[in-house]
């Protein structure tokens, strides 16, 4: 009884296989708005970094490694714009090539952010003084210059 119940449920399955039902073709997407969706996107988070690239400077101002650093990676990060905004703009390019190159940059950007606002926000700020002469230091480990005396 099980057999002919299990030969029945299999017949009918490879008869039911058989006929697909029909589907609607999906349509894909063109290129222009695929293009225009990651402009949207990506325009955004990169003006959002590059505000926070530029909210930086006056922090790191007196500490000029991190000062060399940001400067490297503010023009890196113009550098990779334009290239994906150059390559957007390409009709030969792909889109999903330009969209991974996007969000690879767009992670290693917040990671630099990242470690250049922990460096801002540990640096500290002391007041030197010589006679009349006063001077501001800012460092991570601020000492002030030779012949002043911290305030």
């Amino acid at each position: 009884m099980k057999r002919k119940a299990a030969l029945f449920i299999l017949i009918a399955t490879f008869i039911m296989g058989v006929k697909s039902p029909a589907y609607s073709e999906e349509s894909a997407p063109t290129r222009a708005e695929e293009v225009a969706t990651l402009q949207i996107t990506y325009k955004a988070t990169f003006d959002t970094q590059y505000a926070r690239f530029l909210a930086l400077k006056p922090k790191l101002v007196n500490d000029s490694s991190s000062t060399s650093i940001l400067k490297a990676a503010i023009i890196d990060f113009l550098e990779v714009r334009g290239m994906i905004e150059r390559s957007l703009l390409d009709p030969a390019t792909e889109v999903a090539s330009t969209k991974a190159y996007a969000e690879e940059e767009f992670g290693e950007f917040e990671v630099t952010l990242g470690q250049l606002e922990y460096v801002a926000a540990k640096n500290k700020t002391i007041t030197c003084v010589k006679a009349k002469t006063v001077k501001k230091v800012a460092a991570l480990k601020p000492v002030c210059p030779k012949g002043y005396t911290k305030k």
